[in-house]
């Protein structure tokens, strides 16, 4: 009777033993995959963030426009007979099509003094199928529009010419070098786009342009207003899908 007891009662350790490591073992599992979960939504996050800078600060570009709409191009142009407002996206393939076309006739209108240029650029096409790239591209442009007025519009143009291969790197060092700016320059733009100083000042560009859009009817990048007028349809060659320079020359009384 004692021995079966004995046996009984380490029957019953072992069982209990038993049920303890498989609590052990579920609780152990559980931290692993806890610790999994935690792990991929940091990643999630971690990878969500880049290229997206926090809010930032107020510093607004010294060329700014009226209310602080855009970035003037040539701001020495202020009492030039015409005014041309070009609304744009960084990830937006038309605009790199336009624009980049464009640039030669700009700086022709720049040198000219004719011509007064204003580039608003829109965040809209954050979060869809394009990417997250619209804001930080347009921070890194108000940023070098800040330190190096003068360059903004290559800056600008350059950064279109990159489309699909944004990155932080590119924007904060790369372009800026490409275009020339100086060593000290190239660390102001560093600084400004790390702390996203000019954060604000692009909401502002994007609230602005909303409004606009809502108001004279636009329907996307880029879109061109030449005093007052829309020149989309104008300077637009629909038989060989491209601007038509010659157009965009005449109107700007560049011919």
């Amino acid at each position: 009777m004692a021995n079966r007891t004995r046996r009984a009662q380490l029957q019953s350790q072992r069982l209990a033993a038993a049920r303890q490591a498989r609590r052990r073992r579920r609780i152990g599992a559980g931290l692993v995959i806890g610790l999994v979960v935690v792990l991929v939504v940091l990643v999630v996050w971690l990878v969500n963030r880049q290229g997206r800078p926090e809010p930032g600060g107020s510093l607004a570009p010294t060329q700014a426009g009226a209310g602080e709409l855009g970035i003037v191009v040539n701001p020495q142009a202020a009492a030039a007979p015409h005014e041309l407002i070009v609304y744009s996206d960084y990830q937006c393939s038309y605009c790199r099509l336009w624009e980049v076309a464009l640039e030669p006739v700009f700086q022709e209108a720049v040198a000219s003094g004719q011509t007064r240029i204003e580039i608003r650029n829109r965040t809209w096409l954050d979060g869809g199928s394009h990417g997250q790239w619209s804001r930080p591209a347009a921070v890194a442009a108000a940023c070098v529009a800040t330190v190096a007025p003068s360059r903004f519009l290559d800056y600008h143009v350059a950064v279109l010419e990159q489309q699909g291969n944004f990155s932080d790197q590119l924007l904060r060092d790369l372009l800026p070098a490409q275009i020339g700016l100086s060593e000290a320059e190239r660390s102001q733009v560093g600084q400004c786009y790390d702390s996203t100083a000019t954060g604000q000042f692009v909401d502002q560009v994007e609230e602005a342009a909303a409004r606009d859009f809502a108001e004279l009817g636009l329907q996307g990048t880029p879109s061109f207003l030449l005093d007052g007028q829309s020149m989309d349809q104008v300077w637009w060659d629909a038989a060989v899908g491209q601007p038509d320079l010659a157009a965009v020359r005449q109107s700007l009384g560049l011919s």
